[in-house]
């Protein structure tokens, strides 16, 4: 295993295909297109898609750092940016179960895996009260509302982890 400096931090996507769930898709397209990964050196940053909580652990390894991108129902405003902790995050599934994971557990999980030593940022772009399957363009508005701050908000969690401070609160 490589020593965890030379590994990559991980900006991954949350969500679906469709409604404003795939929020976290098109923030990730939009980081590609604009060469994100490039302005760090020597494939410092790597970022992929997952469809699902359950899938995470796999999608996740190895890395330094995981960054999530995902969207969260809340009263907060269109496209507010927020960067929550895993210990700020709900947890659905009491107990949990071995046919499917929330965000949460999936990230303790991944954690714990690492033996405690993954930092983790959940950066959550809110969709408003509830993921609105019917208007097929709401995602795409949410994107051009929320990405600078997005942009931002990853920037500031690389710099942190560059420079040896941790971004994530203890889960």
């Amino acid at each position: 295993m490589p020593r965890r400096r030379t590994l990559p931090i991980r900006v991954l996507a949350m969500g679906s295909d469709s409604g404003t769930d795939r929020i976290g898709f098109l923030t990730i397209h939009r980081l590609e297109a604009i060469g994100f990964k490039h302005r760090y050196p020597d494939n410092f940053v790597a970022t992929a898609i997952c469809r699902s909580p359950a899938l995470l652990a796999a999608r996740y390894a190895p890395a330094r750092a995981l960054i999530v991108l995902d969207a969260y129902c809340s009263s907060d405003p269109l496209g507010r940016v927020r960067r929550l902790a895993v210990k700020d995050l709900e947890s659905k599934h009491r107990p949990s179960s071995s046919h499917g994971f929330d965000l949460k557990q999936a990230l303790q999980l991944c954690t714990t895996l690492e033996g405690g030593n993954l930092p983790v940022s959940v950066v959550a772009i809110s969709i408003g009260a509830e993921e609105d399957t019917t208007d097929t363009q709401k995602a795409h508005k949410l994107l051009e509302m929320s990405f600078p701050a997005v942009l931002n908000t990853v920037d500031e969690d690389i710099r942190a982890i560059m420079s040896s401070r941790s971004f994530s609160s203890p889960i």
